[in-house]
């Protein structure tokens, strides 16, 4: 088996300038993609966010033929988008298209979210969230498309309500650092999922806790990459590590870069 892709989440290659540690990077969102090929990274994991996505590129034709140029010229690819859930009664409408733009650039999975005020606390939630991802998921699936579900929800759990669905085209989305800090195992789990992980993101969390630098929390990434190879999984790793004060996010996402490339090639080769 070969290294699979490693990438990058967009908007980690911009200083932050006080908006947090995930943002669109609407300044310089374009620059990204040649700062992402000169680091090594194969691809970036697209940003829409929910309070800007009529802004976000990826919403006009003239955004999605931008995109496909800088990937052409910068040989990056754009495996996924990371997208959002919400209640609005607009948002199956909403997704539905981003779904649509994702595959016109390439993206085979965009990627559900369900955090903060719309974490899946119970059956009320899941199901509401059911008949708003119906309709999207049609959508995806004509277009050979995958909805990467991401929650902080142990798996089994997380596995009936995708079964629910009755659908191959929507899936886990794993987010290794999240997970970790939950306190589960995250190599049973990732073997319980098996098939059905579309996409990881790439995070270090302490047990209990936030995010902290790649290499730096309770995250046995070793075990974890094993654990992903045995069961077949060859999608890309997006890297979605911590910020830090003290370095420049280029030079911290080279320093991710070379770390997780390294751990791959010694689990993969």
């Amino acid at each position: 088996m070969s290294i699979p892709p490693v990438g990058v989440l967009q908007g980690r290659l911009t200083a932050s300038n006080g908006r947090g540690i995930q943002f669109f990077p609407f300044e310089d969102w374009e620059k990204e993609f040649a700062e992402a090929s000169k680091i090594g990274f194969s691809a970036i994991e697209l940003l829409v966010k929910s309070d800007s996505y009529k802004e976000n590129p990826l919403w006009t034709d003239a955004g999605v033929d931008r995109i496909n140029e800088l990937k052409a010229e910068n040989n990056i690819k754009t495996p996924s988008v990371h997208g959002f859930y919400s209640k609005d009664e607009s948002y199956p409408g909403v997704i539905s298209k981003l779904i649509v733009n994702g595959g016109r650039v390439g993206a085979g999975t965009v990627l559900i979210s369900f955090f903060k005020e719309n974490i899946l606390h119970d059956e009320g939630d899941k199901e509401f969230a059911r008949k708003q991802l119906m309709g999207p998921l049609r959508v995806a699936a004509e277009r050979g498309i995958v909805l990467g579900v991401e929650a902080e929800v142990v798996a089994e759990e997380l596995g009936e309500f995708l079964d629910s669905f009755g659908s191959e085209n929507i899936k886990s989305y794993y987010d290794i650092g999240n997970m970790v800090s939950m306190g589960v195992d995250v190599v049973e789990e990732v073997k319980f999922f098996g098939k059905r992980i579309c996409g990881t993101h790439v995070k270090d969390r302490k047990l209990h806790g936030e995010s902290v630098p790649i290499g730096e929390g309770d995250t046995d990434f070793s075990a974890v990459f094993t654990a992903l190879k045995e069961v077949g999984y060859g999608g890309a790793f997006i890297m979605q590590g911590a910020r830090s004060e003290a370095i420049d996010d280029i030079e911290l996402n080279r320093r991710y870069f070379e770390y997780v490339r390294e751990l791959l090639k010694k689990t993969y080769l």
